[in-house]
């Protein structure tokens, strides 16, 4: 999928000894977070990403976390939250987010943020290629 001109392709981040990586591919929004990172750098760099135009907020998501070692800081998870009216407006489809995480109480977190986010749908997955199935069951939809 092309971007637009002014809207950049990706964007990455790393510190210490984490990274995140956000990026747009065939209609869906690819957002890989690893290592030990802070829940801070994850805030600005989705902040930045929707600011920039790279993310929106109904684009079928996957969240890949299978190689995170951090922990999940509520304060900035609800900061995220408030960045925008993420999900689809009333009357239509609800967006789709794919966690895809091996941590066995991770679906119990999924849990608590789709409360947080409640225009779109979200769950939990082990693996990405079920994953990402039902994220382009929403681009077919």
């Amino acid at each position: 999928m092309e971007t637009e001109p002014d809207v950049p392709a990706a964007l990455t981040r790393q510190k210490y000894d984490g990274a995140i990586n956000i990026r747009r591919d065939d209609g869906l929004l690819h957002i890989t977070i690893s290592g030990d990172l802070d829940c801070r750098v994850v805030y600005e760099s989705i902040r930045d990403g929707h600011a920039s135009g790279l993310i929106g907020l109904n684009i079928p998501t996957l969240v890949d976390m299978r190689n995170y070692t951090g922990s999940i800081e509520w304060r900035e998870i609800m900061r995220i939250a408030a960045l925008a009216p993420w999900g689809a407006p009333a009357g239509e489809a609800a967006g789709r987010v794919a966690y895809v995480s091996q941590a066995r109480l991770f679906a119990s977190i999924v849990k608590v943020v789709e409360i947080l986010f409640q225009r779109s749908r979200h769950r939990h997955f082990n693996e990405p290629d079920p994953a990402l199935l039902w994220l382009r069951e929403a681009l077919s939809a």
